[in-house]
């Protein structure tokens, strides 16, 4: 079986075979891609223990069915990378809604057996041994037959299993609940971007009062109103054209989320001079109606565009230090990178002096996998895939990301330029035009967003610490050094 190292008592091995109920791995074809349909799962969106169909491409319902027939992916089943990036693991707790292809499927119906199995999957033994498996050479993989055999160590006792696996899963759950609170707050400061710089919704709500004969004032409060959330455009909308009382109609709607805490005032400060902001019309742009005012500007025009580069593998020296080298495995699912795969030392980064990254870039990536965004949240560097806006002014950087992952189809649609191998040069993506509203407004709306994207980064770093400690006590259990009790009294201390 192949299993080198010391069980701690009362533990046994079994092949993922036996320990499963069965193993078998995705479709081998290729279903044609469709706009609208059901994700197709590859290994390439098992990113840090988790699925990230962010890239994920399409396929009809008939071709849905028909991998499934053979694959079907149920709650608890864990998914293995079999290709490319190998031996990522990735615990299905929801309800799944795609299909798979080239990834190995392990499934459980053993809620305990398959969380177990998941962590033993993420430790560094079985990393070390998965990697002591693989195959091929310009691209590996893990065959089937590889996954079938490979050893799982586990308490002998059910009892046993279930104390482990709760310890494990403490960490485990607070590490998602960061995940899912992340999410929710970027979907937050995500639909602010998409109200005031894609829709346009504050121009549009003094466009409608003006439209039925409302005063300067009256427009203004609409968008003051529409901003807190006290009204829709739909409101608006339904309201009588010609009515004389406008101001005093809307002003309740202005201070409603500021009575409570005794902030009545007819026009609070900081939403007046946002709302202020917006003009009130609309004009023709080469990228269709933008506010008035606003202006089309390059991406270069926003400031330093830079393509990152590799630094010779052939210096060691150059690697495993302090500075966050970014790659695009590096980027799924997150806002910031707090950990990449690779590091440079200062060394390194000597050789790169002019790719250097301050905190604040915004980091898109360009060849193959195309769209992924983050922000560096402090200097970092980039791969030759990568290319990198590092803003003139620092209040743009919520803007661009946004706006970055606003235009991903647009950017894989310019990278594909006809070909299969997508590819977006640096060239090509400075000269992309996009809108450019007032600095004003840029400050406005990262002062709005920025308490999110900070919790935002304080959760990542948390999710690094608790994974540390995860990844610290895994060995520990394996080889019996510490107790189930010992490593729970390790994690109550901690807390």
């Amino acid at each position: 079986m192949g299993y080198k190292y010391q069980l701690p008592n009362g533990w046994i091995v079994a092949t993922a075979q036996d320990y499963c109920t069965k193993v078998a791995d995705g479709t081998h074809d290729s279903p044609k891609r469709i706009e609208d349909g059901k994700p197709l799962v590859t290994s390439k969106h098992i990113v840090g223990g988790r699925l990230d169909l962010s890239n994920a491409y399409h396929i009809s319902i008939e071709d849905f069915d028909e991998v499934n027939r053979r694959s079907k992916v149920d709650r608890y089943d864990v998914l293995l990378s079999m290709i490319g990036t190998v031996g990522q693991p990735c615990l299905i707790e929801d309800e799944p809604d795609f299909a798979i292809k080239n990834v190995g499927l392990l499934k459980n119906n053993n809620p305990y057996k398959a969380k177990w199995l998941y962590f033993y999957l993420s430790s560094p033994q079985a990393q070390v041994q998965i990697k002591e498996r693989l195959r091929g050479t310009t691209q590996q993989y893990l065959s089937l037959g590889e996954i079938r055999k490979f050893p799982v160590p586990y308490p002998e006792n059910e009892d046993e299993l279930k104390q482990l696996v709760d310890c494990l899963s403490s960490l485990h759950d607070k590490i998602e609940l960061n995940r899912q609170i992340n999410r929710t707050l970027e979907e937050m400061a995500q639909a602010i971007f998409k109200s005031w710089f894609v829709d346009f919704d504050p121009v549009k709500a003094k466009m409608i009062i003006r439209e039925k004969g409302g005063s300067e004032k009256a427009q203004a409060f609409a968008a003051q109103a529409f901003i807190a959330g006290n009204v829709t455009l739909e409101a608006l909308e339904s309201m009588e054209a010609g009515y004389s009382g406008w101001e005093e109609m809307l002003h309740p709607l202005v201070v409603k989320n500021f009575e409570p805490m005794g902030l009545d005032q007819w026009e609070p400060e900081q939403l007046a001079a946002t709302a202020a902001l917006f003009p009130s019309t609309l004009t023709g742009s080469p990228l269709g109606p933008i506010p008035e005012g606003w202006e089309i500007k390059s991406i270069a025009s926003w400031g330093k565009v830079v393509c990152g580069k590799t630094p010779s593998k052939k210096h060691e020296e150059y690697y495993g230090g302090n500075i966050p080298f970014i790659k695009i495995p590096d980027m799924h699912g997150n806002m910031f990178v707090t950990k990449s795969t690779d590091s440079l030392t200062k060394a390194g980064g000597q050789t790169q002096f002019n790719k250097r990254l301050p905190k604040g870039a915004v980091c898109v990536s360009c060849i193959a996998t195309v769209g992924q965004v983050v922000i560096t949240h402090e200097e970092s560097f980039t791969n030759q895939q990568i290319n990198s806006i590092v803003p003139e002014h620092s209040s743009a950087t919520p803007y661009l990301y946004f706006l970055m992952l606003e235009k991903r189809d647009f950017l894989h649609d310019l990278a594909s330029g006809g070909s299969a191998t997508l590819n977006l040069n640096t060239g090509n993506f400075s000269k992309i035009e996009i809108i450019s509203p007032d600095e004003a407004l840029l400050e406005a709306y990262s002062e709005c967003v920025s308490p999110f994207i900070d919790k935002i980064l304080g959760n990542l770093k948390e999710n690094e610490c608790l994974s540390e400690m995860r990844d610290g006590l895994l060995p520990k259990l394996l080889s019996g050094e510490i107790s189930v009790d010992a490593a729970e009294a390790e994690l109550e201390e901690a807390a």
